[in-house]
This record gives C-alpha cells, sequence and structure tokens, in this order.
C-alpha cells in the first residue's frame, strides 16, 4: 500500500508570489499578508491610483479586485498627497499619543499654525487635513474642542478658557514648526 493513500492531505492555503522589482518572494497567507505588501509597495513605489496598485499586485502574483483594494487602503490608512508635484499614496507613520514629543510621522505633512480669538487654523499638505484632524481629536489636548477638516486646512475650536495662541505655539512645538 502506497503511504500517500495513507495519508488523509488537506489543502493549505498558501500562495507563494514573487515580485520582479526587488527579486524576492514573500508568502502570502492572509489579507494582513496582502496589506503588509501593499505597505511595501506604497512605501517603495510612487502609487498614484488603485488600478496601479492593483497592477504592481498582480506583478507579484497576488490577485486582489477593486473593493479588496478599497477596504485594504481604508483599513491601512493610506491617503493621498502631493509628493514633488505627484499625487501619491502614503502611509501614514505611527502616531504617539503622548503630546509632548513631536510627531514625526504627521509633522512631515504640517505647513502653519496659525491663530485668532479662540480658532487655531492648521495647513497641511493636500489630503493630509483629515488624518492630522483625526490625530488632534484623539490626542488627548484638553483645550480643544474639536476639529473641522477639509483637503489641507483644519479649523480648531479652543476651549474658553483656555488661550488660542497657547495652544497654537504647542502645536507649533508638537509638529516642530
Amino acid at each position: 500500500m502506497n503511504l500517500r493513500n495513507q495519508i488523509a492531505y488537506k489543502p493549505i492555503k498558501v500562495l507563494t508570489t514573487c515580485i520582479n522589482m526587488q527579486q524576492y518572494c514573500i508568502i502570502m497567507q492572509d489579507k494582513q499578508a496582502r496589506q503588509e505588501l501593499i505597505k511595501e509597495l506604497v512605501e517603495k513605489y510612487p502609487v498614484r491610483t488603485q488600478t496601479e496598485l492593483q497592477n504592481q499586485l498582480s506583478q507579484a502574483g497576488v490577485q486582489a479586485n477593486q473593493a479588496t483594494l478599497s477596504r485594504d487602503i481604508k483599513e491601512l490608512g493610506l491617503y493621498k498627497t502631493s509628493i514633488e508635484g505627484e499625487q501619491r499614496y502614503v502611509i501614514p507613520e505611527a502616531q504617539t499619543t503622548t503630546t509632548t514629543k513631536p510627531i514625526t510621522g504627521l509633522s512631515r505633512f504640517v505647513q502653519s499654525v496659525d491663530f485668532s480669538l479662540n480658532t487655531i487654523v492648521l495647513k497641511t499638505d493636500s489630503g493630509a487635513a483629515s488624518h492630522v484632524a483625526e490625530y488632534l481629536d484623539t490626542t488627548g489636548l484638553n483645550e480643544i474642542l474639536g476639529t473641522i477638516a477639509g483637503d489641507n486646512t483644519i479649523f480648531i475650536v479652543v476651549k474658553e478658557t483656555a488661550k488660542a495662541k497657547d495652544t497654537a505655539e504647542k502645536l507649533k512645538s508638537l509638529f516642530s514648526l
């Protein structure tokens, strides 16, 4: 009797892929692995559209439809910003929750901080305002009541008891301006 016939084979869903651009292989086992590959591609190459991302994944041997890519992009927090005059996807870097250290990941997108009465206006690179505003909403700065973000501008409302000037200075320090 053949040993092969005695063993119950259970298929394992493992997809081995190679990225021709870098000449190395990655084992794709699940969604997390696909998303890691997406992050790697976005970090190394200027990915301007979902179609470009889909093509790069396909070259790596990973098939993903547009709906899957949209979900992955949202879950990874990817967003488009202008780099050297070109719109492309970027990955937000790890954010710190302490307000005493500059947030280097988002600092690179913040251009200026200004204030008037109890309102602060923060200018960012195109497409980065919502990510910076989300950080400010969750950072624990008690003097901030809330934020409203557009494409490249954030309006920050400061509590009546706080001074907008002091909060603006704190934000400048936080974003290394």
